[in-house]
């Protein structure tokens, strides 16, 4: 590399990007920190480690190739706000084992021309988060939008709110063994499947938007327990707006599910599901199916 006297000077490291662990690693602090308006490419942006009350924000990425755009391991009371994520075949943002972080208004996306398994794997990956506070995120053109393990939320805003999930060839949410979690005022649109609710306990998925996604809009299945789907707009997805198989206890209330090309809700093998004041027009083969062939 050449460097022109008295001039300042920057350094290409994307050809190391395969050895590389990231572009900035901090770990071991209790020490506040901000990281922001900084720009990434080829290896993962940032990664931390046991780590409390930092901020990364207003950062940048559209190069990410196989890594992540943030990997936060046993971090807590963090912020990673309004940074602008793309072409990462890895996350978005991953996070696992972390108390209070919030993760709002970022834009995660993929725009490579690549086959669908090359894409971004989740734009947001969280596994083992306590008080979960996920809002104002854009999302789309990923494999999965928001995919959520064994994490809870709680009150004061600790929720899942607001994101808007698009084009996503799996699942817009995944969420896996969660529990007290309030889903509010997302817009899942235009997935493959739209949200799956996979062995979660007590789930309150309110006033969210689930459109035309081509194979099922939400699917609550295998040990879901104390499920609410509340408020709900449901409309234009394929095989059903709702479906309960193998869940205990669940309740559909007051939600507007027309139009999709299948059944309004679909009940299979699960206990104790109660449906009340749901608005149904225009389902294909029905308002509620029981007992219904599983989707391909």
């Amino acid at each position: 590399m050449q460097i022109a006297a008295g001039l300042p000077y920057w350094v290409d490291n994307t050809q190391y990007f395969e050895f590389a662990e990231a572009s900035i690693i901090i770990g071991n602090t209790t020490s506040h920190f901000v990281i922001s308006n900084c720009y990434f490419e080829g290896a993962t942006g940032v990664k931390l480690d046991n780590v409390v009350n930092g901020k990364i924000e207003y950062c940048e990425s559209y190069q990410g190739l196989r890594a992540s755009g943030i990997r936060a391991y046993n971090v807590r009371d963090c912020i990673f706000s309004n940074n602008v994520l793309a072409n990462y075949k890895d996350y978005g943002v991953y996070l696992v084992n972390g108390n209070n972080n919030t993760i709002m208004s970022n834009t995660i996306y993929f725009d490579l021309q690549d086959s669908i398994q090359s894409r971004t794997k989740a734009g947001i990956y969280l596994e083992e988060e306590l008080l979960v506070n996920c809002r104002s995120n854009v999302i789309r053109n990923c494999r999965k939008g928001i995919e959520l393990v064994q994490c809870s939320g709680g009150v004061h805003n600790h929720w899942v709110s607001e994101n808007e999930v698009e084009s996503c060839s799996d699942y817009g949410f995944s969420l896996q063994g969660c529990s007290n979690l309030p889903l509010v005022q997302n817009s899942i649109n235009n997935c493959s499947r739209g949200v799956e609710i996979y062995e979660c306990i007590a789930l309150n998925f309110s006033s969210n938007s689930v459109s035309y996604n081509t194979v099922c809009g939400i699917w609550v299945k295998s040990g879901s327990n104390g499920c609410l789907l509340y408020d709900n707009d449901i409309n234009n997805n394929g095989w059903s707006g709702i479906t309960f198989e193998l869940t205990e206890n669940c309740i559909a209330m007051n939600n507007v599910i027309n139009d999709n090309l299948g059944w309004g809700i679909i009940i299979n093998s699960s206990n104790s599901t109660t449906l009340t004041d749901n608005t149904f027009s225009g389902n294909t083969s029905g308002d509620v199916g029981y007992d219904v062939p599983l989707i391909p």
